[in-house]
């Protein structure tokens, strides 16, 4: 949609945007029939209301081309008709087309549609709407051209792309079916953690609550989306606030994944009961500037297909968004690499097999999330009118599917049981651990048989050796100290005969 788009300068002509479209034949839709585009309500308006006798001014045009056929049937040199195109028939001071073999040229003339200058005052005069069949698959851009020698000017209208299954941009529809499976996904997992919930509630501690948090909010953010595109390719227009919503709902889904890690790798309430408050608001800080960060980016990118950003803008934005990413992660490295210490010094065997399988999960999905950047920026160099057909693959389902893992990884690793306390934190008096510690250090070393005495002084202390003589202890024990007592006589001897 134009609004208030002021006219290029005379003899000359720019790109306003591009769009994505599918043809019937490879629409994977086809329920609604033929695909078009359609020039609604174009007129231009003088910026001065006194410059008027303008209503045969032809020499404003607004052309739909594909994009890769774009240089191919625009000259850059000459695309403006001139007294020879006149003299051979064609129109003065309007877009021209070179002749390709290979093109479909009727339908491409009828790309070319004039702008008619309307009375800045009045607004009442009406405008021609007319609409071409979409024939090919592909990028296709906008151009804007004054071929003639007037340029006071603003331009209004809209060019409505209707494929035969809706409205939704080409690059945006593959987005409406992952969406509706993810919803399915989450509520299915919702459902599975509540089960797990319900049934060890007598176990339930505090990650596990703020894993259900999170998996409400990634329900809430796909069904969210889910709506937005399909209220988007029913109408026409992109909703505004459900947009808003779900971009909204996307950064608190992503932030609260990373508070969720960080929470488990700092140990809350699995080793330690509570959190320093330094640590707290050094959390919150780092929170509020994701959530800035991932919102403007966001809401620019949302919106590009209306209101084109350059490239070097995205970039910048960008920037504060991957510079808060790194922080956060190595955070939780370094807080999970302290707790898997702590675990060790502590011999506590269970909770330290914990961490080390988040410490593998992380790894992992690092390494992952890397490859998927490294991907986007390969795809990046692909050309425009290929690209569209796989970015959304690396934009939102690998992104998407990789949050998704590590939540279900999260899932296994802390699923509520009866037997969760084992987790918990449990408070053990320091003087008791260290009795405990010290018992198992004097623990002696067992060779062969020669275990016996050892382990009574040990167990028993001195007192064994001032036993009688005649007890258990004192004639089985290897003391070659003491002479063993004489046997008393029963019964008659051979010798005493």
């Amino acid at each position: 949609m134009l609004k208030d788009e002021a006219a290029p300068p005379a003899r000359s002509l720019k790109i306003i945007n591009t769009f994505n479209a599918y043809s019937e034949r490879d629409s994977p839709d086809k329920s609604l029939g033929s695909p078009f585009i359609r020039f609604q309500d174009f007129a231009a308006y003088p910026n001065d209301s006194q410059n008027l006798h303008l209503e045969d001014y032809r020499g404003l045009q607004v052309t739909v081309l594909p994009f890769k056929d774009l240089w191919k049937l625009i000259d850059s040199n000459r695309f403006c008709a001139n007294e020879t195109d006149v003299y051979l028939g064609k129109a003065r001071d309007t877009l021209i087309l070179r002749e390709v073999a290979d093109l479909n040229m009727t339908n491409l003339h009828l790309s070319v549609h004039n702008i008619h200058f309307k009375a800045a005052t009045t607004g009442a005069s009406p405008t021609t709407d007319f609409q071409i069949p979409i024939l090919q698959t592909g990028t296709y851009s906008i151009l804007l051209s004054n071929c003639g020698s007037f340029t006071a000017a603003k331009v209004s209208g809209s060019i409505i792309v209707r494929h035969s299954y809706g409205y939704l941009p080409g690059n945006e529809y593959r987005k409406l079916p992952f969406y509706k499976g993810l919803s399915l996904v989450y509520l299915l997992l919702c459902l599975l953690w509540m089960c797990l919930s319900i049934k060890g509630r007598s176990g339930l501690f505090n990650i596990q609550v703020f894993i259900g948090g999170v998996l409400l909010t990634g329900l809430g953010e796909a069904a969210i989306w889910c709506a937005t595109l399909t209220d988007w390719n029913s109408t026409g227009f992109q909703p505004v606030n459900l947009n808003t919503l779900a971009l909204f709902a996307s950064v608190f889904k992503s932030v609260g994944c990373y508070a969720l890690t960080l929470l488990a790798s700092l140990g809350w309430g699995v080793w330690r009961p509570h959190l320093e408050c330094e640590t707290v608001v050094k959390a919150i800080i780092l929170c509020l500037l994701l959530i800035i960060a991932e919102c403007v980016h966001d809401y620019v990118l949302s919106f590009r297909q209306t209101h084109p950003t350059p490239m070097i803008t995205v970039f910048l934005l960008w920037v504060p968004v991957a510079l808060c990413n790194c922080i956060a992660y190595l955070w939780i490295l370094q807080a999970l690499t302290a707790s898997i210490a702590i675990m060790r010094e502590r011999k506590q065997e269970e909770k330290l097999l914990l961490f080390e399988r988040l410490w593998n999960i992380l790894i992992l999905a690092l390494m992952l999330a890397t490859i998927t950047v490294l991907i986007q920026v390969y795809v990046l160099t692909w050309a425009l009118d290929v690209r569209w057909h796989y970015q959304w693959l690396f934009t939102d389902v690998g992104a998407h599917v990789l949050f998704a893992s590590v939540l279900i990884a999260m899932m296994y690793l802390w699923a509520p049981s009866n037997g969760s306390e084992r987790y918990t934190y449990a408070n053990v008096a320091n003087n008791e651990v260290e009795g405990q510690s010290e018992q198992f250090d004097n623990v002696p070393e067992v060779v062969g048989d020669a275990v016996w005495a050892e382990e009574e002084d040990d167990v028993f202390g001195e007192d064994v050796e001032e036993a009688d003589g005649d007890t258990f202890w004192g004639a089985t024990k290897a003391n070659s100290n003491k002479v063993a007592p004489e046997p008393d006589l029963i019964g008659i001897c051979m010798d005493d005969k």
